[in-house]
């Protein structure tokens, strides 16, 4: 059988994890990405957060690599030499508690480090039991992103979830998040416990903002063991929604969304039922007046904007200078920018 690597995408919060899923990968991995797409891709996330998260992760890790060998007998069946599968899923990044814009309350933001989150206990059980199956390795590309971009995209999203965004619970979230020595800003520390699971040889640092050079989506093809390189010229992976949601330093304020709030407080498995599909679109109908009834009665503290203004762009840059200098030194040979 064919050496196959699993390549694992750990896309931090705001990171462009939608740029790579329905872009980046489909281009340069047509038959070997596992994303969304006639179902599949929800199938192999689900199945990573069943792992991540989940009662029995060894049972998980069994269901995931035997779905794998049935699609990779099919489709690479006359290939020779050595491939790749990517599965990319937010749920991967997800950590113990509520993170710096999705706590309910700012009192709920809470500090946890790389190491602790629930993907590096089950990775050394998946990298043996990958390694047994396929003869491959578990490789891990690890996106991410300017923090105070990262921190103001993240309000920004969150939003469509809250009675009345503004910018000073902005900034109070943005300072409670920094203060708090929450180490999801710190990418030296992620790199440092991706390295400790899977080795330096199997990882790749990837800034978004980087997406649209070539050279760097070269180097990232290089990493992925038989990705398609022919369309790289015509690759365009701008979001188009992104571009215009911002201006500046100012991100654009989403209107609350009822539907947004429902998907939020679902199950994962209830949000795969044809019920929830079937609520869900007839609560749509009702997002755009309850909307803008909302936005009429707390028309003071909802502005159409949150801008990064100085203060708050001086402490996020005091707070991740030092990492970012740090992981530019130590890790330049597996970084990408």
């Amino acid at each position: 059988m064919n050496v196959i690597d699993l390549v694992l995408h750990i896309g931090l919060r705001k990171t462009g994890t939608t740029t790579f899923q329905r872009k980046v990968f489909p281009a340069l991995l047509p038959q070997g990405y596992l994303g969304k797409g006639a179902g599949r891709g929800r199938h192999f996330s689900y199945l990573m957060g069943e792992i991540i998260k989940g009662q029995d992760p060894v049972k998980t890790i069994d269901i995931l690599l035997d779905d794998i060998a049935q699609i990779a007998e099919g489709q690479l069946r006359n290939d020779t030499g050595r491939s790749s599968f990517v599965i990319s899923s937010e749920g991967m990044s997800s950590g113990p508690g509520p993170g710096v814009m999705a706590a309910p309350r700012i009192e709920d933001i809470q500090p946890t480090i790389p190491e602790n989150y629930p993907v590096f206990s089950v990775l050394p059980v998946l990298c043996e039991k990958w390694s047994s199956r396929f003869s491959g390795q578990v490789k891990i590309i690890l996106s991410i992103r300017d923090q105070r971009k990262m921190l103001a995209s993240e309000y920004s999203q969150r939003s469509a979830y809250r009675i009345a965004p503004s910018q000073q619970d902005f900034e109070d979230r943005a300072r409670a998040y920094l203060q708090s020595g929450d180490h999801h800003l710190n990418y030296y520390l992620w790199a440092d416990a991706i390295e400790k699971a899977v080795g330096r040889d199997n990882m790749l640092i990837f800034d978004i903002a980087a997406v649209s050079n070539r050279e760097a989506l070269e180097r990232l093809a290089g990493f992925l063991c038989g990705a398609d390189r022919t369309d790289l010229n015509e690759l365009d992976a701008e979001n188009p929604a992104n571009v215009s949601r911002v201006s500046g330093t100012s991100w654009k304020i989403r209107n609350f969304r009822l539907s947004k709030i429902m998907k939020r407080y679902s199950s994962r498995r209830f949000r795969r039922t044809l019920i929830y599909r079937k609520i869900r679109k007839f609560v749509k109908i009702f997002d755009v007046p309850v909307g803008n009834l909302v936005r009429r009665i707390f028309a003071r503290e909802c502005p159409d904007v949150i801008t990064l203004n100085e203060d708050i762009l001086q402490k996020i840059f005091e707070q991740t200078d030092v990492s970012n200098e740090k992981l530019g030194r130590e890790y330049s040979d597996r970084l990408v920018q």
